[in-house]
């Protein structure tokens, strides 16, 4: 009897570890999305899922991009930063902006609820990626531009996870405060 009683305290200790060790372990979820030149199924797909994910914002949202033309990506990052709960920064490539007259002169310049940062490195500031609320990250080959939408075979990658999450925080906040420091990343 004692052995037996000795097996069932050892086994639940063991579940009691398992189902203590399984509560810490985070889970992460991870969704692609692709467009398509001349495919209608594709078109307007990653533009969407970026403004449903930039609308659902509750803290932060910061933006590395290289290219940013696109007028509805830029009045959702405009609408999310008029949020007094919502902290938006973004930062970009020098080449891109304000140059090209995309984003940076019709709607984020001129924008004081939004900070934007210009890199001027002689090199691209090639990043293309979004980090909001410390949880979520959007990264991919798709620029914000018209072009990215219906031009190009591009993709996204959202990653829910705050560890990689964090990892590209990092690596924004470095290149953010680089820059602000007059510095060149």
């Amino acid at each position: 009897m004692r052995r037996v009683m000795a097996f069932v305290l050892l086994l639940c200790v063991a579940l009691g570890v398992v189902a203590i060790g399984q509560s810490a372990i985070q889970t992460c979820s991870v969704q692609a999305f692709f467009t398509s030149p001349g495919s209608d199924n594709h078109r307007g797909v990653i533009e969407n899922k970026i403004i449903s994910l930039i609308e659902g914002a509750k803290f932060t949202i910061d933006i590395a991009m290289f290219s940013f033309t696109d007028d509805q990506l830029g009045d959702a990052i405009v609408a999310a930063a008029k949020d007094p709960d919502v902290t938006v920064r973004v930062l970009l490539d020098g080449w891109h902006a304000p140059e090209d007259k995309g984003e940076y002169d019709r709607s984020l310049k001129e924008n004081g609820a939004l900070e934007v940062l210009v890199e001027h490195h002689k090199g691209a500031m090639h990043h293309k990626f979004m980090v909001i609320d410390a949880k979520i990250v959007v990264t991919g080959s798709y620029n914000w531009s018209d072009s990215a939408d219906t031009e190009n075979y591009e993709n996204i990658v959202v990653i829910q996870c705050p560890e990689i999450a964090a990892a590209f925080a990092s690596e924004f906040n470095h290149v953010w405060s680089t820059l602000e420091a007059g510095g060149i990343p």
